[in-house]
């Protein structure tokens, strides 16, 4: 009998696709849910760096702000699967995932 090898998966496509998939149940429009869903475990990736102590929580802080600041007039959240994601309004109207300032690219999460 041979003893298979443990299997490896990365957990970010994982944690994407099921924040997606959350989002798309709870009816947000089709362009949106992927976006949620790279922002959640990308949320989730830089959680997991600070407890391991190899983030820059400095910089972070300040990206942060920034970024808050900027949204402030227009400022929208979602909250998919119990994150608080900051929406933008993208060019066609739809509110997507804050990506550094700007609306998030489905296309991209999905390739």
């Amino acid at each position: 009998m041979s003893t298979l090898a443990p299997i490896r998966v990365n957990r970010g496509p994982v944690l994407t696709l099921w924040a997606t998939i959350v989002a798309e149940r709870l009816g947000y429009a089709p362009e949106s849910p992927p976006t949620l869903g790279r922002f959640v475990a990308g949320s989730s990736a830089r959680a997991k760096a600070r407890s391991l102590g190899i983030a820059d929580e400095a910089r972070e802080e300040l990206e942060r702000y920034e970024r808050a600041a900027a949204l402030k007039p227009e400022r929208q959240v979602a909250r998919p699967p119990g994150r608080d994601v900051p929406l933008l309004p993208a060019d066609d109207g739809r509110r997507r995932a804050d990506d550094n300032g700007k609306p998030a690219s489905a296309r991209g999460v999905r390739s």
